[in-house]
């Protein structure tokens, strides 16, 4: 995108996070980027984590999504969060893929919608690349495959900055998704708004390394970014797991 020319990409690989740690960890790589924009304006940060199982709500949903009573949910250890993103309800969990961007708005004349369809595109031609056949549909967040929708995003934003991200099913525990309508708005000749994942395309194993390089590659790509740069984890994020404890 013409936009993101000369943009500078740091991938931060987290390994599993609570999810109300990584919410904390965007909003002070926000307040950080205030005060750091004179010296890279063009910086966006990204991180890439799975999550401990949680089920958040966005703009676009509301508890009538969530098919599970409260004592089931209770009975799972499954909470319920709603959250400043745009976008439905998510189930997350291990073996789910989380990629969020932080892309200073203003910086780059970008909007939430317009990043919501960057990361969209991103998330299908990084699946594509490992050759799973996937279709996406105007003014639709998700990334479908043969049994239905693989990935979905939901973008929202603190200050001036991009929060939140796409959320792709790789191989996780599928037996809550399909109590959880995340698709709220069916394309025509689709069926399920409940999501499916990469290992049902294919009833066979999928790495996650395998997917997470692609969609490193094809995130870095869209945002205009050739020469990338790839570390694991965030000194924020190991400050706060130390305070916790």
């Amino acid at each position: 995108m013409r936009n993101f020319k000369d943009s500078r990409v740091m991938f931060h690989l987290l390994g599993t996070v609570k999810y109300d740690l990584v919410n904390q960890l965007q909003k002070q790589i926000v307040n950080l980027s205030t005060f750091s924009t004179a010296i890279n304006p063009r910086q966006i940060t990204v991180l890439l984590c799975e999550h401990d199982p949680v089920v958040t709500v966005g703009y676009s949903g509301s508890r009538s999504h969530i098919r599970l009573k409260a004592e089931q949910l209770q009975k799972q250890n499954l909470r319920t969060q709603w959250v400043n993103r745009g976008g439905g309800c998510f189930l997350h969990g291990e073996g789910q893929l989380c990629v969020y961007p932080i892309v200073p708005l203003s910086t780059f004349s970008a909007s939430t919608k317009a990043i919501t369809r960057l990361l969209r595109d991103a998330v299908r031609s990084g699946l594509e690349e490992i050759d799973y056949q996937t279709t996406t549909y105007k003014s639709n967040r998700a990334v479908w495959g043969r049994t239905g929708a693989v990935a979905t995003v939901g973008v929202g934003k603190h200050e001036d900055m991009s929060t939140h991200g796409a959320y792709i099913n790789v191989n996780p525990q599928m037996k809550h998704f399909g109590y959880i309508d995340s698709v709220t708005k069916l394309p025509e000749g689709q069926a399920k708004q409940t999501l499916s994942c990469l290992l049902a395309e294919r009833r066979r194993a999928v790495r996650m390394s395998q997917v997470r390089s692609a969609l490193i590659e094809s995130v870095g790509h869209a945002f205009g970014c050739e020469d990338y740069h790839i570390t694991t984890g965030h000194p924020e994020l190991r400050r706060m797991v130390s305070t916790e404890h």
